[in-house]
């Protein structure tokens, strides 16, 4: 009884210390507050996930065709100033190098997952190589895109945290 007697009067102590000197004229009504969370997270139509789909889909459709650098063509990078612009050349190399080392025999789109109009993940699996039943040697790995959209058009960037472009969604 004690207890709960102790922690309404600090929750009401709390209230009454929040509510003293703030005027309420600049302050957001609840229906303000409300539109300005809405409007933080991204409002997706079918066009955005077609979009995308379709964006995804022409990458993994290049590195089936081993079309290495009209893939690379497709990736941008968010800069510091978070702009999108083409890859720099040390990341272009980079790429160009991982995607011909991780040359696969299979390309798989696992998911794409949408939050924010900067933090998007699409996952896709490269298979290796083919192998028998029972092989216990590991044949694919994963890598994640991130889709960004700036000024109504889709971009794919590469999630990592190298370029700082990294997520806060589950992988």
């Amino acid at each position: 009884m004690r207890k709960s007697l102790l922690f309404t009067f600090a929750v009401i102590l709390l209230l009454t210390m929040g509510s003293c000197g703030k005027s309420t004229k600049n302050q957001p009504t609840m229906g303000e507050m409300l539109d300005s969370v809405s409007k933080i997270h991204m409002e997706m139509s079918q066009q955005d996930s077609a979009e995308v789909f379709s964006l995804v889909n022409e990458y993994l459709d290049k590195l089936r065709q081993d079309k290495i650098d009209e893939a690379v063509g497709m990736i941008y990078f968010l800069n510091k100033k978070r702009e999108i612009v083409n890859l720099p050349d040390p990341d272009l190399r980079r790429t160009k190098a991982m995607l011909t080392r991780f040359k696969g025999v299979k390309y798989d789109l696992d998911r794409i997952v949408y939050d924010q109009e900067t933090d998007n993940i699409a996952k896709y699996t490269v298979t290796l190589f083919e192998k028998e039943t029972g092989d216990p040697r590991p044949n694919t790995i994963s890598f994640m895109l991130k889709p960004i959209r700036r000024d109504g058009k889709w971009y794919l960037t590469y999630c990592d945290d190298v370029s700082g472009n990294g997520t806060n969604l589950p992988n």
